[in-house]
């Protein structure tokens, strides 16, 4: 599936970077499994004003504006540009975005096609109302447009992005006789196509729109899936924030920005609840990140930019097994833009080979991760906590079974059923961390040759370590903390877990685990049966 990201942009009044970070920010944290995006500038080609080169090395359909005056008039242009990019694109599904908007957290295709207003008009209000700028001008006469027309009056005048059907879109743009009506063609779209009540935009998105420091913003945004900079909001620490927020370069990008200038040391610190900032840190890394990229392309820059934002220094492998379905969307310069060590195999050796690749790692602890998790930016600390505590295989998701051989038998704890205390489980998987030279203890016996390739590497380790002493936890998941969980978004997890290339959706898998619980039931694995093992409130 194609989606087409659509910026009208005029570059004269655009007096900072803040296009760039709009669009970063979909790159990052758009997350809508075997989507391709495709991002459009219509207007100008943005400039980086100081030496006049552009930074934007991706598509750009070069629309000059032809009409005069500020106000209104800018919402004439921007309709414009709007409807040009529509009749020159060719996919069906089109989302328009202003270059105030960023995704600061996680959002999906159904995210932006929930409407969301900031609430309902009445006629008798709207009448009442004296607009005393042009936008509130602009926003009163569209409604009331609407009203004369029967159709509901939700205020959409957000800045939200809006996802439109384009054929349908260009339709009803020219019944309401835009772009010279100067009408707020969003405000129409969604009350046409109103089906229920709306969501209301709030938490959803936030609009900031005075200047804040570095802390004000982080506070602003913590519940926030998606951030709108009016007025005059942007200072250097909101560009800090931003520059924080989307470390990694998309790949529309020619070059890197300039680092923003040091804030003042009075300015608060950035809280732990803020979204992603790369840690700056001067030791040798104490763990290796092992990442393992096969069949989500799209979901790989995520977790590639949430363990490089992670507060413990670490290093990233990536281990690549063959994936023909996917191979076409997986580019080898993006690994070499992104400087990690890569190696890809032309033979699926399954969920087992990840293990043995992991040995390269030349740092203390080593965390092995599935391809559909995308941790929270203080999730290796969290690690290093527990084991402080509890030295153990850690995992993202735990199971403790409540029968020998009835593997549905059973309770999960971790990022999908938070828990609230550190528990020891029987088996984890999703998010594998534990000391380097655990690892051969993994190897040491093989698996069996009749073993299948797509599952039981997560009973073989704990089976391995059990036998050695070690035991099996899940680190805390407080709901009010997820910046510490193995996959800081259930939604997005869920998501990612369940698309079509989901090992769980081979036909084989589910007799694949009930056969792997009984195979290392029956070489020895110990299993925890009814009892719970917690840690108590205050250790």
């Amino acid at each position: 599936m194609k989606i087409a990201f659509v910026w009208p942009f005029w570059q004269k009044p655009a007096k900072y970077d803040e296009l760039r970070w709009s669009v970063r920010s979909v790159y990052q944290n758009f997350v809508e499994p075997d989507c391709e995006i495709r991002t459009v500038i219509a207007g100008d080609q943005p400039v980086i004003r100081k030496h006049s080169s552009s930074w934007y090395s991706g598509e750009v359909l070069n629309i000059p504006r032809t009409v005069s005056g500020g106000g209104s008039a800018g919402i004439e242009d921007q309709c414009r540009k709007w409807i040009r990019a529509l009749e020159y694109l060719d996919c069906d599904t089109v989302v328009w975005m202003m270059d105030d908007v960023y995704f600061v957290k996680p959002v999906s295709l159904a995210d932006l096609k929930t409407p969301r207003s900031m609430g309902l008009w009445s006629r008798e209000r709207l009448e009442k109302w004296e607009a005393k700028t042009w936008w509130n001008t602009a926003k009163k006469k569209t409604l009331l447009q609407l009203s004369d027309r029967g159709l509901p009056t939700f205020d959409f005048a957000t800045h939200l992005p809006h996802v439109v059907d384009r054929m349908r879109a260009l339709d009803l743009l020219k019944e309401w006789g835009l772009p010279e009506s100067r009408l707020l063609w969003e405000v129409i779209w969604e009350n046409v196509n109103l089906a229920e009540s709306p969501a209301p935009a709030t938490p959803f998105l936030r609009i900031i729109s005075t200047p804040k420091c570095l802390k004000g913003t982080c506070n602003a945004t913590e519940k926030a899936s998606v951030l709108v900079s009016a007025g005059d909001s942007w200072n250097e620490a909101h560009r800090t924030f931003l520059y924080q927020t989307f470390p990694s370069r998309s790949p529309v990008e020619a070059d890197d920005p300039i680092p923003p200038k040091p804030l003042a040391q009075s300015a608060p610190a950035q809280p732990q609840s803020a979204p992603a900032a790369p840690a700056i840190h001067t030791s040798r890394p104490k763990v290796t990140c092992v990442m393992n990229a096969w069949g989500r392309p799209q979901a790989f820059p995520c977790q590639f930019n949430a363990l490089k934002s992670q507060t413990v220094e670490n290093e990233v492998l990536v281990w690549q097994n063959a994936h023909e379905p996917s191979r076409k969307d997986w580019k080898r310069d993006w690994f070499d833009e992104a400087q990690v060590t890569h190696a890809a195999c032309n033979k699926n050796f399954g969920v087992w080979s990840r293990f043995a690749y992991a040995l390269n790692a030349r740092t203390e602890f080593v965390c092995v991760f599935d391809d559909d998790i995308v941790p929270g930016r203080e999730w290796l600390q969290n690690c290093l906590d527990t084991f402080a505590k509890y030295p153990g295989l850690l995992g993202g998701n735990g199971v403790i079974f409540h029968s020998l051989h009835d593997y549905n038998n059973r309770n999960n704890y971790g990022w999908a059923y938070p828990n609230h205390y550190c528990t020891q489980v029987d088996i984890v998987g999703h998010a594998w961390f534990c000391r380097r030279e655990w690892l051969g203890l993994f190897w040491s016996e093989m698996p069996e040759l009749s073993q299948p390739v797509i599952a039981g590497e997560d009973f073989h380790f704990s089976y391995m370590l059990q036998k050695h002493g070690i035991n099996t936890f899940v680190p805390q998941h407080r709901k009010k903390t997820p910046q510490r969980w193995s996959c800081r978004n259930r939604k997005q997890g869920m998501k990612f877990g369940r698309a079509e290339v989901a090992l769980s959706k081979h036909p084989q898998h589910s007799k694949t685990i009930r056969d792997g619980l009984s195979l290392y039931v029956a070489k020895g694995l110990r299993l925890l049966e009814h009892e719970q093992i917690t840690k108590k409130p205050g250790d």
